[in-house]
């Protein structure tokens, strides 16, 4: 890659951007390309409209000026001033950015694990078309994009050091390309059936509505196509609502979304949407030995699985050459490995009265 690529938005982009004003379809007028087939400066027009987005630095903002767009905006203004007050913003704390997720301190190792499973799940390779959303700085696509996949990252933070100028600074040290588009995830400014996969961490609780986000997200995906999100709160079925706003008072005082829901939220959502659900789990239980999860039953004080549901989870596929290639072969095409998951009606018993980090998974049909 040369020096300054990884400062310019593909130009194959555009003829999947859409108006985020009336959906129509996007040119580019008077651009400032890099080399071969990179923008790093121009214009998106819509001729159905006549509305114009700019391309600065790379970055397509792709945003009307409703007042939907300065809610978010106060909100990408907080997260920088929530930075600031924790000494988070710029400096030698930044510096983290580049080796993210794999921290060995809290919360990153348990996010480094979720985005392990994430991998697992989406058997990245080159030419897999992947839409982040909710990217922050960019820490997953950077990390899709050396796995070889085709990544375009959605965040409504064009920050410098927590947003999508970030993202592309640590593209650029990975020596990557990720496409950064300036825009509302629940009003994806992309054309259906764009892509393979749509990944989020730590997105869909920040959204002002799970239907509305994930709705989007199906529009995107194409017929076959899946969401996999890592690190979405689940509430247990008790929480109280006081008890919830104390919790999160802290970011919300920074004009902050948070949207935490239960179970029956997130299952009910991706219903709402379109999504077929694949699982709704636990981070902890992916792959996990049946053993295992009595054990956490009893630290956990819920019912542990049945015997049958142990007998049903435990590793069955004989280890040969063969099904070592039917397993890989399944991967390749999205399938599950039937061990991954835990016992549905054991999962569901656990999150409902205990809570936890979500791994999402689902399907367009």
């Amino acid at each position: 890659m040369r020096p300054t690529e990884s400062d310019h938005m593909r130009k194959s982009l555009i003829p999947i951007l859409r108006c985020p004003r009336c959906g129509g379809k996007l040119v580019l007028k008077g651009s400032r390309r890099g080399w071969a087939g990179w923008i790093s400066k121009g214009t998106l027009h819509c001729k159905q409209d006549g509305s114009n987005y700019m391309i600065r630095n790379g970055m397509a903002f792709l945003h009307d000026d409703s007042e939907r767009w300065q809610t978010l905006s106060r909100e990408a203004d907080g997260w920088v001033r929530l930075h600031r007050d924790r000494g988070m913003y710029g400096g030698p704390a930044a510096e983290i950015d580049f080796r993210l997720p794999y921290l060995n301190e809290a919360p990153w190792i348990e996010i480094a694990r979720a985005f392990d499973i994430a991998l697992d799940i989406i058997q990245p390779r080159r030419g897999l078309r992947v839409l982040e959303v909710g990217a922050g700085r960019g820490w997953a696509a950077a990390q899709l994009a050396k796995r070889g996949c085709n990544v375009t990252a959605v965040e409504i933070n064009a920050d410098m050091q927590i947003g999508l100028g970030r993202a592309l600074a640590l593209a650029k040290r990975a020596h990557v390309r990720i496409d950064p588009l300036v825009a509302d995830s629940e009003k994806l400014p992309l054309a259906a059936g764009s892509y393979d996969i749509v990944f989020a961490s730590a997105a869909i609780h920040h959204s002002s509505s799970f239907e509305a986000i994930l709705s989007s997200i199906a529009q995107v995906l194409r017929p076959g196509g899946r969401l996999v999100a890592i690190n979405e709160p689940c509430l247990p079925d008790n929480t109280k609502a006081e008890d919830l706003a104390a919790a999160l008072a802290e970011e919300t005082a920074y004009e902050i979304n948070e949207n935490h829901g239960t179970l029956n939220d997130y299952r009910q959502a991706l219903r709402r949407s379109g999504l077929r659900e694949l699982g709704l789990l636990p981070w902890q239980t992916y792959r996990l030995h049946p053993n295992c999860l009595v054990e956490w039953s009893e630290q956990l004080q819920i019912d542990p699985p049945s015997p049958q549901e142990l007998v049903a989870a435990a590793p069955r596929w004989r280890h040969n050459l063969f099904n070592s290639y039917r397993a890989w072969r399944a991967r390749r095409r999205g399938a599950l490995h039937p061990q991954a998951l835990p016992p549905a009606t054991w999962q569901e018993a656990m999150l409902r009265a205990c809570g936890g980090s979500l791994v999402i998974m689902a399907e367009k049909p």
